[in-house]
């Protein structure tokens, strides 16, 4: 199994606790609505699980920001959509998901997963296109500019040579 869709499901786990634990709170300790407090824990659980994931699974090297972050929640919202489809459906048709909303928080989470990784893995924390082409470009640059510099070198020595003799 890949190693990083694993890593992914450790974060998600994580993420579902934080999920599903602002969900409890909301609902039996400030009497929010479901639904809306739902919206609430998922955009907490996105924030925490977008942090780990871009060090944790995907190892990103380069500065967090809120361009990647507002790319992360944006894509993730597919996956989300699936997620509040699923939480939707079992408070609406499944009376236990009522008493314990924890119980839909896992169904929709099960349901995103993998629309999830795959948006993660290929659209939001991959080196973009045109980074790898200017490091590339860059390279190349600089191979040339060294091979260039090394035949001035060669040829103006001998023309050097040249007029010793």
């Amino acid at each position: 199994m890949n190693l990083q869709f694993i890593r992914f499901c450790i974060v998600g786990i994580i993420g579902f606790v934080f999920d599903a634990s602002i969900l409890h709170l909301l609902v039996t300790g400030m009497q929010t609505n479901p639904y809306t407090a739902r919206v609430v824990s998922f955009l907490v659980a996105a924030s925490i699980t977008w942090m780990i994931n871009r060090h944790y699974t995907f190892q990103v090297s380069h500065r967090a920001n809120r361009t990647e972050w507002a790319r992360y929640v944006a894509f993730m919202m597919v996956g989300a959509l699936m997620n509040y489809g699923a939480f939707a459906g079992c408070i609406a048709w499944w009376e236990m998901t009522r008493a314990q909303p924890w119980l839909a928080v896992a169904v929709g989470s099960l349901a995103g997963l993998g629309v999830n990784f795959a948006t993660s893995r290929l659209l939001v924390f991959r080196v973009p296109a045109i980074a790898t082409l200017r490091r590339i470009t860059t390279e190349a640059e600089d191979f040339s500019a060294s091979h260039l510099h090394k035949q001035i070198q060669q040829n103006f020595g001998k023309a050097i040579k040249t007029l010793d003799e």
